[in-house]
């Protein structure tokens, strides 16, 4: 079962690999799974992002996406000696064990988001790789603004192509704030997963031994423009406070 973690003050409901592909497969419109994919980031971004904290509060399940987030989970986890679900599980391992699951087309996949003609890229790649694959809708889906996330047709297309699974890959705070504003569609799965359809279409992904070395996000850092900023954040600024947060619990 999902487990339910309050950390520098936003509710997680965290799940490892094996129970939110249980989930997915299980999901229906009257019991949907509704997944972010939290990192350092987001933890920052919900500490003053009250809409973007209720809308991360709102899903229903979590997965580890950074390895800075995974190693105060189990810093916690010793602190407070009770078990805290931490392996960490990204939005990109995420969505391939999808594809891969339900490639015989046993469940049909949308891709909304990611940089221009990414998403279509990405279902082109699918479709060669698994002839049998269903994907009934992929586009960017044109500008999303936070204020009015369901502003545009995007959602209703969507839903006129009557997925099983939605990928939405608008970046954070956007893509969370669009899930949960269209949480009571009757899509079963609606899942968050940033930048995850620009990897091997519009970007190169980190090579596996920097990934296997949890250091992805030093890849980034280097190869992304505005990314080392990005990484300083995520693992100074979110270390020192995870840790001050960390020293004062259960004291």
């Amino acid at each position: 079962m999902p487990q339910h973690t309050t950390f520098l003050g936003t509710k997680l409901t965290l799940a490892n690999k094996a129970e939110v592909l249980t989930a997915v497969d299980t999901a229906s419109a009257d019991s949907p799974v509704r997944l972010a994919t939290p990192n350092p980031e987001f933890m920052l971004l919900a500490r003053k992002h009250p809409r973007f904290k209720q809308a991360l509060e709102h899903m229903t399940h979590h997965i580890v996406d950074g390895f800075g987030l995974s190693v105060m989970l189990k810093l916690l986890s010793l602190r407070t000696r009770k078990a805290v679900v931490s392996s960490k599980y990204t939005g990109s391992d995420f969505i391939e064990d999808l594809f891969s699951r339900y490639a015989d087309g046993s469940k049909s996949f949308a891709l909304a988001g990611g940089d221009e003609g990414a998403a279509q890229k990405k279902a082109e790649q699918l479709r060669a790789k698994y002839p049998n694959i269903s994907i009934v809708f992929a586009a960017r889906g044109g500008t999303i603004h936070e204020a009015n996330p369901l502003g545009s047709n995007l959602y209703q297309e969507i839903v006129s192509s009557n997925p099983d699974i939605l990928l939405v890959g608008f970046g954070a705070p956007k893509q969370e704030l669009w899930i949960a504003a269209a949480s009571k569609s009757t899509i079963p799965v609606m899942a968050g997963i940033g930048g995850s359809f620009n990897f091997e279409t519009t970007k190169k992904r980190a090579p596996q031994v920097l990934r296997n070395l949890q250091l992805e996000w030093i890849w980034r850092a280097v190869t992304e423009k505005g990314h080392a900023v990005r990484a300083w954040r995520a693992t100074v600024v979110f270390g020192i406070l995870s840790l001050v947060s960390l020293a004062k619990r259960g004291s």
